[in-house]
């Protein structure tokens, strides 16, 4: 079975026997939170959520649990044959119709799925966070299957059969989507249910629009309606075929290299359960594309999957499908973008962040320099924030950098400008306003890279997009690179370009 080692697992030891013949356990979950409300209980029975919660903000202090837990994510639910006959249990109480039934069945179903990854997130059984302004709710684009009626009458139904209780409403919200919030406890049976039925990480399904497009409304991207058409279409088919070939492998970290990278970095420190908090996060085993600028021509990066925020060095510690990973990467990608639109093939297979005359210096400045500039309006604003991503520190102006580190900087800019001429021309030159570039060179990468999973999966290799890199087993790494190579000459010759082609390490 898939993710066999993320089944919740208790176990339960018979300590008697009732007159009646009944047996009397004691589960392993009686200690992590029951169903009481003394502050402390004696230890046949175990730890209450009060005392859990208490010791949680004595720590991380009095919002942890509420700012921590994960809202209900409408997108992510429950799904299998094992699912359909858990969700029934939550519909014998009380009679209800088919029609309502099958509402109330949906919406309890990613309920579900939002109490299995917080359990996995806390621990104990803890609670969750769930959007009460009715308009996230309303249908659309991005909501094809709830409605604000649904939602409040389903919370109603499971707080009339005690499946849920209340326990802190209203709340002003802190996340970008807005709506006055409210936080619920499940009772026990939810999780002795995903016991009984064998529900776990696997059954966490994506059913939300894989295709996202986002504009700039009150000083952030915000998620804007649009209309389907044949080109949004084609891409949402592309990722639901993405999407499910990659959710049916097996990718995580190995437990020993978490564990380890758990105490160098002393993350107990920082979160109530480190385990808990990146095993959680499987939960998003999906892509979505996100576009920019309200536009379907700028951005387009494959977002939302958790491996996409797991640190480097735990990257190196992946399993997938129980065997050991690799990770390729386009070398010098936004550079090739460019080669490519200006028909530079003879920059083919070279670094172009490393420049022949400059050898002696560092690598990273004519990198950040050189991923900055294309995106801001002059070169003195491209060198602050060189020196800043580099430095780690904001400087006022250029005068205020450090005069080694600006000397360095100013070799590396004289040299650009020679040896990538005819790019420093087209693509960093001085404007009038941000150039914004790196969103349409976002454009390009997105779709090839969108082009080179695809591609592998028709093959049956599974690989992973991290923007410009990709991970598989090992033991697919020549096949995944000419996949990837291919893909890229691909794309530029169908622009009817000569493409030059980046390496890949």
């Amino acid at each position: 079975m898939r993710y066999k080692k993320f089944l919740i697992d208790y176990k339960v030891e018979v300590v008697g026997t009732l007159p009646d013949g009944h047996e009397i356990t004691i589960s392993e979950m009686d200690d992590l939170a029951g169903d009481y409300h003394e502050e402390m209980v004696n230890d046949s029975v175990g730890y209450t959520r009060e005392y859990f919660r208490k010791q949680i903000e004595r720590q991380w202090g009095v919002d942890y649990l509420f700012d921590d837990a994960h809202y209900i994510d409408t997108d992510i639910t429950l799904q299998g044959k094992n699912v359909d006959k858990w969700v029934e249990k939550y519909l014998t109480e009380v009679k209800l119709n088919d029609s309502t039934k099958k509402k109330y069945r949906d919406f309890i179903k990613i309920i579900g799925a939002a109490v299995l990854y917080n359990h996995y997130r806390f621990l104990f059984w803890g609670h969750m966070t769930i959007q009460k302004k009715k308009d996230v709710y309303t249908k659309g684009i991005y909501n094809q299957h709830l409605s604000a009626k649904t939602v409040e009458n389903t919370l109603n139904y499971l707080l009339k059969t005690e499946a849920l209780r209340l326990t802190r409403e209203p709340r002003s919200p802190t996340s970008e989507k807005g709506g006055a919030t409210a936080r619920y406890e499940f009772s026990r049976s939810w999780i002795e249910y995903f016991q009984y039925f064998k529900i776990g990480i696997e059954n966490l399904t994506y059913v939300g629009n894989p295709i996202r497009l986002k504009q700039f409304k009150g000083g952030y991207e915000r998620e804007v309606p649009y209309s389907n058409d044949e080109n949004t279409n084609d891409m949402r088919q592309e990722m639901f075929f993405i999407n499910d070939y990659l959710g049916k492998q097996e990718l995580y970290i190995k437990p020993n290299s978490l564990n380890r990278y758990i105490k160098k970095h002393k993350l107990e420190k920082k979160i109530y359960y480190p385990e808990g908090y990146f095993v959680s996060n499987y939960r998003n085993n999906y892509y979505e594309r996100i576009f920019s600028r309200g536009n379907f021509g700028k951005g387009g990066r494959l977002y939302s999957h958790w491996i996409l925020s797991v640190p480097k060095e735990l990257r190196r510690s992946l399993l997938l499908n129980q065997e050991e990973t690799i990770e390729l990467d386009y070398s010098s990608m936004n550079m090739h973008i460019m080669s490519s639109l200006e028909n530079l093939s003879s920059n083919s297979g070279k670094d172009l962040y490393q420049i022949a005359t400059l050898k002696g210096l560092n690598r990273e400045i004519i990198k950040q320099f050189i991923t900055i500039a294309p995106n801001v309006k002059n070169i003195t604003t491209a060198k602050k924030l060189t020196a800043q991503e580099i430095l780690g520190k904001k400087f006022p102006n250029v005068g205020s950098i450090p005069k080694k580190f600006l000397h360095d900087m100013e070799k590396c800019i004289a040299e650009i400008r020679i040896v990538h001429a005819i790019l420093w021309g087209k693509y960093f030159k001085n404007t009038k306003t941000s150039k914004d570039w790196g969103i349409k060179f976002m454009f390009y990468e997105s779709n090839i890279a969108t082009a080179v999973v695809k591609s592998a999966a028709l093959k049956r290799i599974p690989a992973f997009p991290i923007h410009d890199g990709f991970i598989t087993n090992k033991k697919y790494k020549i096949k995944l690179t000419q996949i990837m190579h291919d893909e890229f000459e691909k794309y530029f010759i169908a622009l009817d370009k000569d493409p030059s082609i980046p390496a890949i390490k």
